[in-house]
C-alpha cells in the first residue's frame, strides 16, 4: 500500500510536469501573435482586375487568412523574416507564389496578380544619360519582384496572364527603383506574348547626379479637371506610342514629372473617361512645362 501510494504520487507529479510542459509548448508558437509581423496586400484576378471569385487563402508557412471578397484585401500575422507568400486560389487557376521583402516591419506587398495563365516578363533597364545598364534595379509588375544583371536585363516568372479579356492585364503599372536613380514605370500594353514570354522592351531611368533636375515639382506639371475626375487620375506620358512614364494625379489633381529631354504625349484617365492628348517637347534639363490636362 506505502509503494502504491508512492507511485501515485509520483504519477500525478510527472503529469504536472508534462501539463506544464505542454502549456508552454503551446503557448509560445501556436498562435504566432507574439513577434509576429503584419503583411498585407490585395489579391486581384487578372481576367477581371476584381477580387478573385472564390475568395483565395493567402499563406506563410502554417499561417493562413482568406482575402476579402468585397476588395480582395488581406492581412496576415507572418513569423519575421518571412520572405514569400503562396495563394491558393481555391479554383482552377491553381496556386501562385510570390516573393516578398524579408518581412521585418509592417509589410504593404500591394497587388497580387493571380488568373489562368503564367507567362515570364523581361526588358532591359538603362542608364537615360548614357544608355549604360542598370544593375541591381528592382522590378515590380503584377506582384511578382526581379533585379536586373550586370547587363540590367530582367526575368519575371510566373506572371499571371489572361485567358481572353486583357484590359485589366494592359493596365498593370510596373515599378522600377534603384536608389541612384528616380523611380521608372512600365506597362505592357502594346506588347506581344512570344513563346510564353512578354518583353518590356528598353527602360530608361533617369539618373539622379548625372543630370541637374529642375526643383520640384519636375520640368512637367500640372493638373487635372474638372476635379470630380482629376483628383487621383492616372497621368501617363507616352514617348512613340509607347508608355514612358505614369503616376497617379493627388486628391487636387496635381501631378508632376520629371523627364529627359525628348519630345513627349501627355494624357490623363479616369475609369472611362480620358483627356485628348497633348505634345510637349522637353529641350534641356532645365526646360521646365505647366501643362494642365482636362478630362472629358
Amino acid at each position: 500500500m506505502k509503494y502504491k501510494t508512492i507511485l501515485t504520487v509520483c504519477g500525478l507529479i510527472a503529469a504536472t510536469i508534462l501539463l506544464s510542459l505542454g502549456l508552454v509548448a503551446c503557448g509560445g508558437g501556436g498562435s504566432g501573435s507574439s513577434g509576429s509581423i503584419t503583411v498585407t496586400g490585395i489579391v486581384l484576378d487578372v481576367e477581371t482586375g476584381a477580387p478573385t471569385n472564390p475568395q483565395s487563402s493567402v499563406q506563410a508557412g502554417s499561417l493562413s487568412t482568406l482575402t476579402s471578397a468585397v476588395d480582395g484585401s488581406f492581412s496576415l500575422n507572418v513569423p519575421s523574416g518571412t520572405s514569400s507568400l503562396s495563394v491558393d486560389t481555391n479554383g482552377p487557376d491553381g496556386v501562385f507564389t510570390f516573393a516578398i521583402p524579408p518581412a521585418t516591419a509592417t509589410e504593404d506587398v500591394g497587388d497580387l496578380y493571380v488568373g489562368p495563365n503564367k507567362v515570364t516578363v523581361t526588358g532591359t533597364v538603362v542608364d537615360a544619360s548614357n544608355n549604360n545598364p542598370v544593375q541591381g534595379a528592382t522590378i515590380d509588375f503584377a506582384g511578382v519582384l526581379g533585379t536586373t544583371n550586370a547587363s540590367g536585363n530582367f526575368s519575371l516568372a510566373n506572371v499571371a496572364y489572361p485567358n481572353s479579356s486583357f484590359a485589366a492585364f494592359q493596365g498593370i503599372v510596373g515599378s522600377v527603383r534603384d536608389p541612384n536613380y528616380f523611380a521608372g514605370t512600365f506597362n505592357l500594353s502594346n506588347a506581344t506574348l512570344t513563346g510564353g514570354s512578354i518583353d518590356a522592351g528598353t527602360i530608361l531611368l533617369t539618373p539622379l547626379s548625372s543630370t541637374t533636375p529642375p526643383p520640384p515639382p519636375g520640368d512637367l506639371y500640372g493638373t487635372v479637371t474638372p476635379a470630380a475626375l482629376g483628383a487621383n487620375s492616372t497621368v501617363t506620358v507616352s514617348q512613340n506610342g509607347t508608355p514612358f512614364r505614369q503616376t497617379a494625379a493627388d486628391n487636387t489633381g496635381s501631378y508632376s514629372f520629371w523627364l529627359p529631354p525628348g519630345t513627349y504625349s501627355i494624357s490623363a484617365v479616369n475609369g472611362t473617361h480620358s483627356s485628348t492628348p497633348v505634345n510637349v517637347t522637353i529641350a534641356s534639363t532645365t526646360d521646365i512645362h505647366q501643362l494642365n490636362l482636362t478630362i472629358n
